[in-house]
């Protein structure tokens, strides 16, 4: 082969092989940059971004390169936040999600890649936009606008109730002021303040009635006759009994021993027949209040526990100078009457018109203690309270305070009469007239 022609075939021969080489060359390096680049950034994107939908779709989650966003927002809600916007809409931003992965076989990542460096700061805007305009702004601002408003009237209601207390104190007197006006001597039960109040229609009832039932009550009623209690808590009230012609020992009410609880109230008992028969209220475990008796022998006969008078009127007492009952000797006659019980009180009471005692304690039936007659008038009789032991020897619980005694008895300031074995407690007692009041022994 001529010399120039074969220099013209190795200078093609070189060129073939440099530009093997340079294409050698550059596929090694464009390999490296292959091999690696995707790796780091598959890395970054599997650890910020949530898997990739399908093109095409936006499922309204956006995100920064700084993290994943927990929060899903609507679309057109980023001019909102605060991000920066394109014309081209939310998915031009690098902080939207990209739209498909980068091949390696494509060349390198463009320029824009290494511009979601400085993104990230402004990407990091948001949570603090975020806390300030959606949800965090309502909850501080209506705590402490709430708050300062509810502690401030708290200090202003706990002075105001302070004072408020005070007054209480000023109340305190008026209670204990009750109590002290106890003497009864100047307001007395009498006609005005005892009975059936005036006005009151009644219905008469024609001879005795006997109640039977429980509870019941007998409201409004001129009875011609008596009234029999034998059921337990019977109420009387409003009421008239006047009775009806006997010839044998009558009470015009006669309280069953079984029954319990009676009360009587604003009636009056009194012997529209008058004789040595009639008498008053008989039984034990009874209530009378406001009550007017007279024109009877006894008014009230006591024959066990539990009996209370209180703001009534006892007088005029029935008395014969021939008693049949007493053998043609003259009546014995007592306003109260006690022969066995116990737990018996006289209260704001008037007792007054009889001729033997205005309280006599016989002890006929059996033993009587705690006993209290108080805050009442009291007149009458040989002596107004008459104590006697009997064969049940003497007496306990017996108290008499407060009373204002009269001076028509027989014995003059005879209020007391007991015996000296029984033992009274007695306090604030007094004569109408001003004597200085003692207890006779008997």
């Amino acid at each position: 082969m001529p010399r120039p022609l074969l220099d013209r075939s190795r200078r093609r021969q070189r060129r073939v092989t440099a530009t093997f080489l340079v294409a050698m060359i550059a596929a090694a390096s464009i390999g490296a940059t292959a091999i690696i680049a995707p790796t780091a950034e598959q890395t970054d994107v599997a650890e910020l971004f949530p898997p990739e939908p399908p093109v095409g779709v936006d499922d309204g989650v956006r995100t920064s390169l700084t993290g994943r966003s927990d929060s899903r927002l609507p679309v057109d809600t980023s001019v909102s936040t605060g991000l920066p916007t394109s014309k081209a809409g939310p998915s031009a931003g690098p902080t939207t999600r990209l739209g498909r992965p980068w091949h390696p076989l494509r060349g390198r990542r463009p320029p824009v890649a290494p511009t979601t460096g400085p993104t990230p700061p402004t990407a990091t805007a948001p949570p603090t936009t975020r806390p300030t305009t959606a949800p965090p702004t309502p909850g501080p601002t209506s705590t402490p606008s709430s708050t300062p408003t509810a502690t401030e009237p708290d200090p202003s209601t706990s002075p105001t109730k302070a004072p408020t207390k005070t007054p209480n104190p000023t109340k305190a007197p008026p209670t204990t002021t009750p109590p002290a006006p106890k003497p009864p001597a100047t307001s007395r039960p009498d006609g005005s303040s005892t009975g059936v109040p005036a006005g009151t229609k009644l219905k008469v009832h024609e001879g005795d009635l006997t109640v039977t039932q429980r509870g019941a009550v007998v409201d409004r009623l001129d009875v011609r006759g008596a009234i029999r209690v034998q059921a337990s808590d019977v109420t009387i009230k409003n009421t008239i009994v006047r009775g009806r012609p006997v010839s044998s020992i009558f009470h015009l009410v006669q309280i069953s021993e079984n029954a319990r609880g009676t009360r009587i109230v604003d009636s009056e008992i009194f012997g529209a027949n008058p004789s040595p028969y009639v008498m008053g209220v008989v039984g034990s475990s009874f209530t009378l209040e406001r009550v007017n008796i007279h024109t009877v022998i006894d008014q009230v006969t006591i024959i066990g526990k539990d009996v209370t008078i209180k703001s009534s009127w006892l007088h005029d007492n029935l008395s014969y100078a021939q008693d049949p009952n007493h053998n043609g000797g003259p009546s014995h006659d007592d306003n109260i009457q006690i022969q066995v019980g116990s737990n018996l009180l006289v209260t704001g009471s008037r007792l007054e018109g009889s001729s033997s005692a205005a309280v006599m304690i016989t002890q006929g039936r059996g033993k009587v203690s705690g006993t209290t007659v108080e805050n009442s008038w009291i007149d009458g009789g040989s002596c107004s309270v008459n104590i006697a032991e009997l064969n049940q020897g003497p007496l306990s619980g017996l108290t008499f305070r407060n009373n204002v005694f009269g001076t028509s008895t027989r014995h003059p300031y005879c209020a007391l009469l007991v015996p000296s074995t029984t033992t009274v407690t007695q306090s604030g007692n007094s004569f109408a007239d001003g004597t200085v009041f003692r207890v006779s022994k008997g």
